[in-house]
């Protein structure tokens, strides 16, 4: 879970307001797999103001649901792990309409 606090533009005298976002993970592990459904929830809190008014329409509040497997193995030899997850979108406003595919290598040091 976070929340981003996003600085003003003073050359557009824009500001987006407080967005939280919760990502989530259901999983399983099978020896050195695991594999479920991953996802993220955001929301944006507060409204977009420009020039001290509320941008249209409704302060351009962003909200975004994306859901999709993520899978992952171990690897003991190397101290290391490699996972897959890909998030579609369920469901959006004010936002990009985006698949994310994230490949992530992790190796103790």
């Amino acid at each position: 879970m976070f929340f981003d606090f996003a600085s003003k533009n003073n050359r557009t005298n824009y500001s987006t307001g407080l967005v939280g976002d919760i990502d989530f993970a259901v999983t399983e592990r099978m020896g050195h797999w695991q594999a479920g459904l991953a996802g993220y929830y955001a929301k944006q809190w507060q409204e977009d103001i420009q020039n001290g008014m509320p941008v249209a329409p409704n302060g351009k509040k962003l909200f975004a649901l994306a859901l999709g497997p993520v899978v992952a193995y171990d690897i003991p030899k190397w101290h290391a792990s490699v996972k897959l997850k890909v998030t579609l979108p369920v469901a959006q406003g004010n936002g990009l309409n985006t698949t994310r595919v994230i490949l992530i290598f992790n190796k103790a040091l």
